[in-house]
């Protein structure tokens, strides 16, 4: 059988301070966990200098943390997933918000970032119809518009994944030179 592993005492610049073994980490994140002590009890219970090292405790064995407190990231192919649910009206920016635990600044950043026609188009469509007055034409301009939309979301969420998978830089880079056949 396995030997338990007690904490071991360090010194260094003359503080002193304890490294304690994984099933004691365990074993206080759960009583974090559990709510039976605070962050600022732990260190004093425990001799923890820092509370940095209680947070990455939690970081480490604390799925719970992980979920409701650490940052989420997205791939580029579900940045442009929200930004277009948001953009096409199939949920708010504070549902999005709330179900991708993502900041609503940054789902407005990725709505002028992913947009695939700027909404210059649909102000330029409106002002169409308002002058012309032949609604039939500027519908059918509208429905070709969120069609092309639709196409190039597509085409950019496909090389998005192409290159996730396969590892393929497909799109040109800026400041590549062209060689000469």
């Amino acid at each position: 059988m396995g030997m338990k592993r007690e904490r071991v005492e360090r010194n260094v610049s003359g503080k002193r301070y304890f490294v304690y073994p994984e099933e004691d980490r365990i074993r206080i994140v759960k009583e974090l966990e559990k709510g039976s002590l605070s962050i600022k009890e732990v260190m004093q219970k425990y001799e923890v200098l820092d509370a940095s090292t209680v947070l990455n405790w939690l970081k480490r064995y604390s799925s719970e943390y992980r979920e409701n407190y650490m940052r989420v990231l997205l791939s580029v192919s579900d940045r442009r997933q929200i930004a277009y649910k948001v953009e096409s009206g199939v949920m708010s920016i504070e549902e999005a918000s709330t179900r991708y635990r993502v900041q609503q600044r940054t789902i407005k950043s990725w709505i002028k970032l992913y947009t695939c026609i700027p909404k210059l188009v649909d102000t330029m469509a409106k002002n169409e119809q308002s002058q012309s007055g032949s609604s039939e034409q500027t519908k059918a301009l509208q429905k070709q518009i969120e069609q092309l939309k639709l196409k190039v979301e597509a085409l950019e969420t496909m090389i998005d994944i192409a290159e996730d998978q396969l590892k393929i830089d497909i799109r040109k880079k800026p400041g590549t030179k062209q060689s000469k056949p």
